[in-house]
């Protein structure tokens, strides 16, 4: 079978209600998939996400109860689960900012050589202004970072909220 484009996936594309049970799923094509998926490109290539692979049925009827019951839940052979690890993000962001402070020079020297392509930089001269740049560039970053902190949190806590909300309701 031909790959689609991204063009005719997007055109192709269908929602199934009710899986038939006699239609086979190749999990190698599934595994394809999520390996292709966590490739994306994020900001700050944090990678928050992970992807869930269910193909057991006791897990699978259980995933179905926790999705009402719809018919795609109940019906599917496979399931796929991605899930943004939002407690991840102080670390991977910590990561991000000891990279970046370690390897100022070695950045600084590499984009030095590169400014002429660089409209933004074209005009520093000197490793020692490039530096300066970068460090400058670091700090405006991890301004960048705390706001996103905030707002994360935030939007923690209505997920939090929102989440036991509804295990209220649920549990009645």
């Amino acid at each position: 079978m031909k790959e689609k484009t991204v063009s005719e996936a997007i055109h192709f594309r269908r929602s199934v209600r009710i899986f038939d049970p006699e239609q086979s799923i190749k999990s190698m094509v599934v595994k394809k998939c999520i390996e292709q998926a966590s490739l994306a490109p994020t900001s700050s290539n944090l990678q928050l996400w992970e992807f869930y692979h269910i193909q057991s049925k006791d897990l699978l009827k259980n995933v179905a109860k926790v999705c009402y019951n719809q018919p795609a839940a109940k019906t599917a052979q496979e399931l796929v689960i991605p899930v943004v690890r939002v407690d991840l993000w102080p670390n991977r962001i910590q990561s991000n900012v000891d990279y970046i402070k370690n390897s100022n020079k070695i950045l600084s020297k590499r984009l030095l050589k590169e400014r002429k392509n660089r409209p933004i930089i074209s005009k520093i001269e000197s490793l020692e202004h490039m530096m300066e740049f970068v460090s400058k560039h670091i700090f405006e970053r991890m301004h960048f970072y705390n706001m996103a902190k905030y707002k994360i949190d935030a939007e923690k806590k209505k997920i939090e909220e929102i989440t036991n909300e509804i295990i209220e309701i649920l549990n009645q």
